[in-house]
């Protein structure tokens, strides 16, 4: 029977160099899980805990535009509801590429890929989530609104997929 060798754990520095005791095999992979996961910067997690950001999509004309919305972050990938006939679901669609401005107009940016999702369990999940995340606005102002609006398949979810290296790579926030 063949020996099967355990995984190898990769021991790290607070300089992201390898420590002595790695082989060059561990610094390279090291140095490639770098290149792929950018750490998050103080800034950019204070941003998400106020979760909102300021979407920013594409007009034909090429001016960006950018709009108040709440967020997610699911897996990694920023989330958040909207109208399915909104201008930002237009513009998504027209011109993926999008940057949100996580926390205030002029937070940290994060470029990426925007999918608009409209399947319901995707739906429902963000709505759970704002409730987790804005229960305050939610139980006053907001309500039962986008609950109806899902149940009538008028919002969808709009996913964001961030350029690599994702500093937000693994995180699900709020944990569902």
């Amino acid at each position: 029977m063949p020996s099967v060798e355990s995984p190898k754990r990769v021991i790290q520095t607070s300089r992201n160099e390898c420590s002595k005791l790695d082989s060059s095999e561990k610094c390279l992979l090291v140095a490639c899980l770098n290149l792929k996961f950018r750490p998050m910067t103080p800034e950019l997690q204070r941003a998400l805990k106020r979760h909102t950001q300021w979407f920013g999509s594409y007009k034909a004309s090429g001016e960006l535009k950018k709009i108040q919305v709440w967020l997610i972050v699911n897996g990694g990938q920023i989330e958040f509801l909207t109208p399915g006939n909104s201008y930002k679901v237009k513009r998504a669609r027209r011109n993926p590429r999008v940057t949100g401005y996580v926390g205030s107009e002029d937070g940290p940016a994060i470029s990426g890929t925007a999918q608009v999702i409209t399947d319901r369990s995707a739906v429902a999940r963000v709505y759970r989530s704002y409730w987790k995340t804005h229960p305050l606005p939610m139980a006053i102002v907001i309500g039962l609104r986008p609950w109806i609006e899902m149940l009538l398949n008028k919002r969808v979810v709009v996913r964001v997929q961030p350029d690599e290296p994702n500093p937000l790579a693994g995180l699900t926030d709020p944990v569902t």
